[in-house]
């Protein structure tokens, strides 16, 4: 029986997870708003990049710039964002950190152009918010 409840909740956290949003909306380390995207055309490329997303090692020195509010019919999660594609949920928690494979094209569905990154993916001094 407890395998049963294991299994199933796994699929049940699986198929949540595979839910398109239904918006996606960016704030900057200030907490300043900086784009929302509702048009299912950018709600579909955000997740298709989205879901690409790798379970990596954090590098060091990374300054989470930007905030990102996903939400699905059902609910919605504050991620923590660095514009060289690092990202993790916004826990109390540990929890895994990943690494976006395309983070150019993810940056510019978000409207974010402007920080300077240094080669290890933190921000450089001139490039901080």
């Amino acid at each position: 029986m407890r395998r049963l409840f294991s299994i199933t909740k796994l699929l049940v956290s699986l198929c949540s997870s595979a839910k398109e949003p239904t918006a996606v909306t960016v704030f900057s380390a200030a907490d300043q708003f900086t784009r929302t995207l509702t048009a299912k055309v950018d709600l579909s490329q955000f997740h298709q990049l989205w879901s690409k997303k790798i379970k990596q090692e954090l590098p060091p020195n990374i300054d989470w710039t930007y905030s990102i509010r996903i939400s699905t019919e059902n609910k919605s999660a504050l991620w923590l964002y660095h514009p060289s594609g690092w990202v993790k949920v916004l826990s109390k928690t540990v929890v895994p950190i990943y690494k976006l494979g395309t983070p150019e094209d993810f940056n510019h569905l978000l409207g974010i152009h402007n920080l300077s990154l240094n080669q290890n993916g933190g921000a450089n001094p001139q490039g901080r918010l």
